[in-house]
């Protein structure tokens, strides 16, 4: 089957996050022997809508996955649309953050087959297993379909608990050459790429939708020699020195985190940089070092207000004394 994975452009703005999540499907498909897969990067190619479905066309896929923000829904389901109007067989699956969130709104869209919410590797890849053998996606943990006109959602499928066991996203089709590196970086660093080394956030911060991206208050992380090695992997095939690490939290472990420093050091990836995220009450002046050290340009503190009172309402579990010792 022929497999499009497409990242929606924005409706005005524009970003250069890469899709992930797509690189990570299109892995999982390969290993699983389907290796007709494409990603398209509209949005980080700053294509218009026009230009986005007709690539689409051209492509002609037998399978259209569209990932969802809310502010590219809009755009995701007028792609999917045109792709029906254009191939009426064409099966089309939704994930994403608003796909995941409000799966009731994505489904309903009469062009839509199936919504995969949280993670997708293991549910996407029996959606593919099931068409690809002309069967039914009836109970297929983590999905929402149509079953004679009435919305079904099935249950939520199981966190992936071991993230290294999981193949390297897919990041040969991307096109690697336009995620530029920015003001997060030093200069001599041109182009980064995005990387996950963990999925989930422990805390519950009130404005957040961790939990319901990933399906619930568990942070699991990967080894720190997966890292290592990803970014090795990055470094070698891509050229690629600037690492942008997608994870609500990456230092949630000192102890890991220690071990990805010193590896840093011990596979001689000194020309390296990279940022992270991280909450004040997980820093100090022996992790900061630490992380400078081991090529940390900058770190993102989930800070949001320095009023207590909207600090507790916010549900953040921190004080201003902690923000102000964490940027001292």
């Amino acid at each position: 089957m022929r497999i499009l994975f497409v990242a929606p452009p924005l409706p005005k703005a524009n970003t250069s996050a890469q899709p992930l999540g797509f690189g990570y499907l299109a892995s999982a498909l390969r290993q699983e022997g389907f290796t007709d897969v494409a990603i398209l990067d509209a949005c980080s190619l700053r294509m218009s809508l026009d230009e986005t479905a007709h690539y689409i066309r051209e492509y002609e896929p037998d399978v259209l996955g569209l990932t969802t923000m809310t502010v590219t829904v809009k755009n995701a389901l007028r792609l999917a649309a045109a792709a029906k109007a254009q191939f009426p067989k064409v099966k089309i699956a939704v994930g994403g953050v608003h796909a995941t969130v409000c799966p009731d709104e994505v489904i309903a869209d009469p062009n839509v087959d199936v919504v995969v919410r949280h993670e997708g590797e293991h549910s996407f890849l029996e959606v593919m297993k099931r068409w690809d053998s002309g069967e039914t996606l009836n109970g297929v943990l983590g999905t929402s379909i149509k079953v004679d006109g009435q919305i079904v959602h099935h249950e939520q499928s199981p966190r992936i608990l071991n993230l290294d066991d999981l193949p390297f996203p897919a990041r040969d089709l991307m096109p690697m050459d336009i995620y530029k590196a920015g003001l997060s970086f030093p200069p001599h660093i041109r182009r980064r790429t995005m990387l996950y080394s963990a999925r989930g956030c422990p805390n519950d911060c009130a404005f957040c939708s961790t939990a319901a991206v990933w399906g619930g208050h568990r942070c699991v992380m990967r080894s720190a020699s997966s890292v290592l090695e990803e970014i090795e992997e990055v470094v070698d095939r891509f050229g690629v020195l600037g690492f942008e690490f997608a994870d609500e939290l990456t230092t949630l472990r000192k102890d890991r985190l220690a071990d990805f420093c010193n590896g840093i050091h011990e596979r001689h990836l000194e020309r390296v940089r990279w940022v992270c995220s991280s909450t004040v009450k997980r820093m100090d002046y022996d992790m900061a070092k630490m992380m400078k050290d081991a090529g940390c340009s900058m770190v993102m503190m989930g800070v949001e207000s320095g009023s207590p009172e909207i600090l507790k309402t916010l549900n953040k579990r921190i004080t201003v004394d902690e923000i102000i010792n964490a940027f001292d």
